[in-house]
């Protein structure tokens, strides 16, 4: 019941405008009906209203870290996850599930060695943790299909943006001159007084 999520993500922006899991909410409706540019938008955006609470970021981070995943973009993803680490060091769980996470990311790298580093160090602090224990079994003996955990994503999407299109004034002309049109650009307005506007295109913004 997607639609019946969002509207409620929304209503409850509506009354506390600082619900990060509200936003986490909103950014997986929206890579669960494929609109994954504007879910990492959506959280990379509001960021900022968050910059002095480390768990708040770390929530963000770990749902961007996912979007980026599904979209194939794996880097990007490794370098949320990380992050994730680093600001919840004393939260064993939250360290847990982005060790696991970063685990997943670095198989579909190809980098076996790591990835099994990652699901070890896992089992040490909960040696009965299923995700954990499944994928480094199969790691070590490589026996089996792969978990499905360990699947790689069903489509690689990559970013959006229309290409810039280039033509001639005058079709046949040999000596035209060649005009791009100006790329797709978003742009996010941010007042002295903390209100913002957008995305809005920078013809807009002019």
């Amino acid at each position: 019941q997607l639609e019946e999520a969002s509207a409620d993500f929304e209503k409850a922006l509506k009354i506390d405008a600082q619900q990060v899991k509200a936003y986490v909410g909103r950014a997986n409706y929206l890579s669960q009906v494929e609109r994954y540019e504007e879910g990492l938008m959506l959280l990379t955006k509001v960021m900022q209203r968050f910059e002095d609470d480390d768990r708040e970021i770390a929530e963000l981070l770990m749902m961007r870290g996912k979007i980026f995943y599904q979209m194939g973009r794996f880097p990007p993803a490794l370098t949320d996850f990380t992050n994730v680490i680093e600001l919840c060091r004393k939260d064993k769980f939250s360290v847990a599930a982005a060790r696991c996470a970063r685990g997943v990311v670095l198989v579909q790298h190809g980098d076996l060695i790591r990835a099994k580093k990652q699901f070890d160090r896992v089992l040490r602090r909960f040696p009965e943790h299923p995700v954990a224990t499944q994928a480094a079994q199969w790691l070590t003996d490589g026996q089996g299909d792969r978990p499905e955990i360990l699947l790689p994503p069903d489509r690689m999407i990559r970013p959006t943006r229309p290409l810039v299109i280039a033509e001639p004034r005058e079709i046949g002309a040999t000596d035209a001159k060649w005009e791009a049109a100006s790329p797709f650009d978003l742009w996010i307005v941010r007042t002295k007084n903390r209100r913002e506007y957008g995305p809005v295109t920078k013809m807009m913004l002019d």
